[in-house]
C-alpha cells in the first residue's frame, strides 16, 4: 500500500504495524536502561485493550476518558479512542 492510498490515519497505523512489526517503535528509559517496544507489541497491546473495552460494553460513539502523562504507554489507549475501536475523541479541556 502506498503512502497516498490510506483512507485514514488508522489504516496508515495498521499498515505500519504489519510492515514494521519487528522494528522498535517506542523506547522507555528506566534506571538508565532503555527498553524498546516493537510495532508488533504495540499492535497486540492495542488489540488487548480494545477487547477489554468491548467486554466492558464500550461501543463506537461512547465517550472514554484517558488521564495520563505524556509517554509511550499513552499510545495504546489513544490509538483505541481515536479510531481502532471507539471513534472520536474530545480533549479534556472541551468537556
Amino acid at each position: 500500500m502506498s503512502s497516498n492510498s490510506f483512507a485514514s490515519l488508522v489504516e496508515m497505523a495498521e499498515d505500519s504495524f504489519r510492515r514494521f512489526a519487528s522494528r522498535p517503535r517506542f523506547g522507555t528509559r528506566r534506571d538508565g536502561t532503555w527498553s524498546w517496544t516493537s510495532f508488533a507489541d504495540l499492535a497486540t497491546a492495542v488489540d488487548e485493550v480494545r477487547g477489554g473495552l468491548a467486554a466492558l460494553g464500550v461501543h463506537a460513539g461512547d465517550r472514554v476518558a484517558i488521564v495520563s502523562r505524556n509517554s509511550a504507554s499513552l499510545f495504546v489507549p489513544t490509538s483505541i479512542v481515536t479510531g481502532r475501536h471507539v471513534s472520536g475523541s474530545i480533549p479534556a479541556h472541551a468537556v
